[in-house]
């Protein structure tokens, strides 16, 4: 009896954390797509897509609005290492997981820049120093936003105080590469140019669009002309407007952008723009510059809106198993057309139970065709084999938003029935352009990770030569424990049991969750169930 009275006050207290959590969300959750990246042109301003996300023919929007008024973002100091890219991505995941819960979690910017160094993946960082005179550094670029909320969706990140911002010596190198995810990005969006765009309702609406997002999404990642480089910087009012594009030796700087002001006096410019108004942005370079780290940003500004990438959607991180064999997460190496229409990909795998649930692969660069390429997705989950009657299609790649990676999420995870599997890409488009040469080579047996292409003028697959990233994600989870899953996602937790027990007490159970729910296969539903459903969870 004490034991059921315990478990009925922790599932009560899940249960009235959950309440709480959605009375304090300031979360515009409706019509989102879980686990899908948005990537906008001028043309979708009135599309499905874009009004179920952000509605602005309904929603209100204020003349002047700032995030720092709903939550406290703290105000961070890059120090003399260019990771500009990381302090906006990061604050873009931290302001979306408070807007949603009501929590703000202060996220580490130094786990993304390792993590994404020569050390561990990329090929693209260089060297510099802390202040604090070490020899191990990185030096960013605007353009980098993109690639670390890649990073975020396939890894996660952790906190600040899991890994603060300092150098590490290459025997801390594993406690960086360990540190366990805090939240993970689920779905983003690259914006538009909106400056590009002449016809003036158009514009109007995307910047309703931009307004709407910081407001429900949270702040969105900028790619400007540095402020210490221009001349149009004015230090007095803290106010940047420029008329021309950034130099070609200024390799641009990434803030994020928090609110605006409509009424923003264009006198504060050193030039005049045409009219009032302006966004409100945070730097990276703490609070001794500019109003305590915030400046504003003329809404005419030639280089403000050229590469706007925000997050939709964040989670809690979820444990998989990483098939891969590649460490260089971001190459230049990717797809490519030529005569081969296919690509494929062989993994072993030793364990049981085993749910293929997203996939991320390296598609090459930033060309336009990149973009509008399409690449089609299948598995077979039987064998290693390229068998077209063993493939399943899973679909079409759904996140093109972010550069050089294509995170592909299947709608309904699938069980790997052999004892290896295997990945096929179908291209579909243009990707000529993409850099990338491979040549052939004798293949005798499956080896886990290797690349495989389909020449069309040869109607064979081939071995090939070179690498490109391919990831695939799969959970392992008892068979019974999918039964206990309310929300259908295949990932159990705590939550869930709470769901099923407040259900079962106000009678609002329906067939669907007894099928889900009834631990027993006996189709009569009690409380004991979510019990069990809790017990197998803190059993996994």
């Amino acid at each position: 009896m004490e034991k059921q009275r315990r478990l009925k006050v922790i599932l009560a207290f899940f249960f009235v954390a959950i309440s709480l959590q959605i009375s304090n969300c300031l979360f515009a959750s409706e019509g989102i797509e879980e686990n899908k990246n948005y990537r906008f042109s001028m043309s979708d301003l009135y599309s499905e897509e874009v009004v179920n996300l952000y509605d602005i023919e309904d929603t209100y929007i204020p003349r002047k609005f700032s995030l720092k008024d709903v939550m406290q973002i703290p105000v961070a100091n890059q120090e003399n290492l260019g990771l500009c890219e990381t302090f906006a991505t990061v604050k873009s995941i931290e302001t979306n997981y408070a807007l949603k819960t009501g929590q703000y979690i202060d996220l580490s910017e130094r786990y993304l820049d390792y993590m994404m160094s020569t050390d561990f993946y990329s090929t693209w960082r260089k060297s510099g120093v802390l202040a604090t005179g070490s020899n191990r550094g990185s030096e960013g670029d605007a353009s980098l936003s993109s690639e670390a909320l890649t990073f975020c969706e396939t890894f996660g990140v952790p906190t600040e105080e899991d890994v603060p911002y300092k150098n590490y010596s290459q025997s801390e190198y594993k406690n960086i590469e360990n540190a366990k995810p805090t939240l993970m990005v689920r779905s983003t969006v690259l914006f538009p140019n909106i400056q590009n765009i002449n016809e003036y309702y158009t514009k109007q609406g995307w910047l309703k669009v931009l307004k709407s997002h910081i407001m429900n999404y949270g702040s969105v990642c900028a790619s400007i002309a540095t402020p210490r480089v221009s001349s149009n910087y004015n230090e007095s009012t803290h106010a940047l407007y420029d008329i021309l594009p950034k130099r070609d030796d200024d390799v641009g700087h990434s803030i994020s952008i928090v609110g605006w002001d409509d009424d923003y006096p264009k006198e504060n410019f050193k030039i005049k723009p045409a009219q009032d108004g302006a966004f409100l942005c945070l730097n990276s370079w703490g609070e001794e510059w500019g109003n305590q780290g915030y400046f504003y940003i003329s809404y005419y500004d030639v280089n403000l809106f050229n590469r706007l990438i925000g997050v939709i959607d964040t989670k809690l991180p979820t444990e998989y198993n990483v098939h891969t064999y590649d460490q260089n997460l971001f190459s230049l190496k990717g797809f490519t057309s030529g005569n081969a229409s296919a690509f494929g990909i062989k993994y072993k795998r030793d364990k049981k139970n085993e749910y293929l649930t997203h996939i991320t692969a390296g598609i090459g660069g930033y060309k336009e065709n990149v973009y509008t390429a399409k690449i089609k997705y299948y598995v077979n989950p039987y064998d290693s084999s390229f068998d077209l009657d063993k493939m399943v299609y899973l679909g079409e790649t759904n996140s093109i938003a972010n550069g050089f990676m294509s995170n592909f999420t299947l709608d309904e995870p699938i069980k790997i029935q052999g004892e290896s599997f295997s990945i096929m890409f179908v291209l579909e488009g243009n990707l000529k352009d993409i850099f990338c040469s491979y040549s052939k080579y004798d293949d005798g047996s499956l080896v886990s990770g290797n690349m495989y292409c389909y020449i069309d003028d040869a109607q064979e697959w081939i071995g090939i030569d070179f690498e490109f990233p391919v990831y695939a994600f799969t959970i392992s989870k008892n068979e019974n424990i999918l039964k206990g899953d309310v929300n259908k996602d295949y990932y159990i937790n705590s939550t869930d049991a709470a769901i099923v027990l407040d259900k079962y007490k106000d009678g609002n159970l329906t067939d669907e969750d007894f099928e889900l729910c009834d631990m027993n296969d006996d189709k009569i539903i009690n409380s004991t169930d979510a019990a069990i459903i809790l017990d197998i969870y803190k059993n996994q």
